[in-house]
């Protein structure tokens, strides 16, 4: 059996509802990898790419054979939302690469998750749904955010797999890459996923999001418990939004995603 052939992609952004679009040489200026280029700084030393695409790779090298295929990471520093044009011609990007080295039979998404286009509230899911809309029913999609992200409904029922940071200050990028990696593994092996979204109606301030203490780590924490007590969670993610991104999607919601019969 040949290696499987994971794609590779994301894009990063915290976006503030109020501040000057973010546009194409913001993300020159901080990472905007494409191709063999990703994997040669996935397996640098150092590297530009945001940490989770480094942490995914490390622990795909350590649990088996496995092709690389890496289509487009873009990241740019916390700012106004992504110009439209700069958004579909990303958008138009990850297309043609995908579509252009299907087959593949996995696809990883390492992304910020507060991310918007001035045309686009919506600019994750966007994308989301259309790699599935690329990839088909069969492919699993694994994805991983900051805690600082708004999850739309769309995003979620676009991918099989969806886990959050955990800590903030962040610290465990490289962590939660390496579980998206082994749920990668558990979906090729033939596990599959069911998914539980929840919304709440809270939007709190970032500075009230730390999680050594307080409600939010209380949270934190019980998520944590469920998945130590019970081995039918894959990942229970506890999301705290980005409030200035403004959007309808702001706030806290909780995803658990459940295995539902083994391979």
């Amino acid at each position: 059996m040949n290696p499987p052939r994971i794609a590779v992609l994301g894009l990063h952004l915290e976006a503030n509802a109020f501040a000057p679009p973010t546009v194409l040489e913001d993300f020159e200026r901080q990472c905007l990898a494409r191709g063999e280029e990703i994997a040669r700084m996935a397996r640098a030393p150092t590297t530009r790419l945001p940490a989770e695409v480094p942490g995914f790779f490390r622990r795909m090298d350590a649990t088996g054979p496995w092709t690389p295929v890496p289509i487009v990471v873009a990241a740019a520093p916390p700012g106004g939302p992504i110009a439209q044009d700069v958004f579909l011609a990303f958008l138009d990007e990850v297309r043609t690469r995908l579509a252009a080295a299907l087959p593949v039979d996995a696809v990883y998404v390492a992304s910020h998750g507060a991310s918007s286009a001035t045309g686009d509230e919506d600019s994750d899911g966007t994308l989301l749904a259309m790699l599935r809309g690329i990839v088909g029913p069969a492919v699993p999609i694994v994805v991983t955010h900051d805690l600082h992200c708004n999850v739309s409904e769309r995003l979620v029922e676009a991918c099989d797999a969806f886990i959050a940071y955990r800590t903030n200050p962040h610290v465990d990028m490289a962590a939660r890459a390496a579980e998206a990696a082994d749920a990668v593994r558990y979906l090729l092996a033939g596990g599959r996923t069911a998914k539980h979204f929840i919304r709440l109606p809270l939007t709190p301030p970032t500075v009230t999001l730390l999680t050594a203490s307080g409600p939010y780590a209380d949270l934190i924490r019980d998520a944590e418990a469920l998945m130590a007590s019970d081995p039918a969670i894959l990942n229970a993610s506890v999301t705290g939004g980005f409030v200035f991104s403004d959007l309808p999607k702001c706030g806290i919601t909780v995803c658990v995603t459940a295995r539902n019969g083994d391979g």
